[in-house]
């Protein structure tokens, strides 16, 4: 589900991203036959082709060939996930050479995007991958740890059912290598909801530009000691409310931080630069 400011601006919207898989069962039988497929693929997608080759700048990323080998070792027959939120390009470059990349396939994901970024991160939130704590729970509920992604903070988190609707099932009847017989039962998924918020984006903006306004007012004012009684702060809130209503129509944390920076992939640098910011930036005030 996507989520709307009281007046209908999406502050949280989906888009598509592609998902590029295997079956290994439907890979060629000999070694030879794969590395090329391997090979193409990791010119294609950036992700090293075999084992021997994946140590990257003195990193280790796992290889297409490790990835392949662990589900062929458990599920030949289920596909596995070698690169995740591919350029749209290289999906549809993938797609035309399938006749020459057998197993290979590009499946189409969504992807959150946050059009107004840090303006209203704290509320709205970001999602992330899911973790190894709470993997077991959320694949009996239909996640896929490998590529699905839950929220993690404000609307997103604490509406995470609602807006992630409730995944259907289908009960397979599979052989030893998981290659399927027969469906035995369809359950249909229940269709998510979009979120409405009492939230109006402009009122937001003039919210923040005013306590910013504010702050480097009192900040000068420090420098200069033309008030030396004032206390200098680089931080601070609004929150303004409809009295009548309770509702809430702005409410500002300053500063705050770049939630598009983790629409995709969690931006590693960016988060530790901002987890290590003494204005602590992350946290909603």
């Amino acid at each position: 589900g996507v989520i709307y400011d009281r007046f209908g601006n999406l502050i949280a919207k989906n888009a598509p991203a592609y998902l590029v898989q295997i079956v290994p069962a439907e890979l060629p039988a000999t070694t030879e036959e794969r590395f090329v497929i391997y090979n193409r693929l990791s010119a294609l997608v950036d992700v090293p082709p075999t084992i021997s080759t994946e140590l990257v700048n003195g990193r280790r990323i796992r290889s297409i060939e490790r990835i392949v080998n662990e589900g062929e070792g458990v599920r030949p027959y289920s596909p596995v996930a070698v690169a995740a939120d591919v350029d749209r390009r290289v999906a549809m470059r993938i797609l035309e050479e399938r006749i020459e990349l057998p197993g290979v396939s590009v499946d189409t994901v969504a992807v959150r995007e946050y059009p107004y970024g840090e303006l209203v991160s704290h509320i709205v939130g970001y999602m992330g991958p899911i973790g190894p704590e709470e993997a077991e729970r959320l694949q009996e509920l239909g996640y896929n740890p490998a590529f699905d992604r839950v929220g993690y903070d404000g609307i997103e988190a604490y509406l995470e059912t609602e807006l992630s609707g409730q995944r259907g099932s289908e009960l397979r009847e599979v052989d030893v290598a998981g290659e399927v017989q027969r469906v035995l039962r369809l359950d249909p998924p229940v269709p998510c909801q979009s979120v409405r918020l009492t939230i109006d984006v402009d009122l937001q903006r003039a919210a923040q530009e005013a306590l910013q306004e504010r702050i480097n007012i009192i900040y000068q004012e420090a420098q200069t000691r033309t008030n030396p009684g004032r206390y200098r702060t680089q931080q601070g809130v609004v929150i303004a409310m409809n009295p009548q209503t309770g509702e809430i129509l702005a409410m500002v944390s300053y500063p705050s931080y770049d939630n598009s920076r983790f629409a995709r992939a969690i931006d590693g640098e960016y988060y530790l630069q901002v987890l290590n910011d003494p204005l602590t930036p992350l946290v909603n005030h």
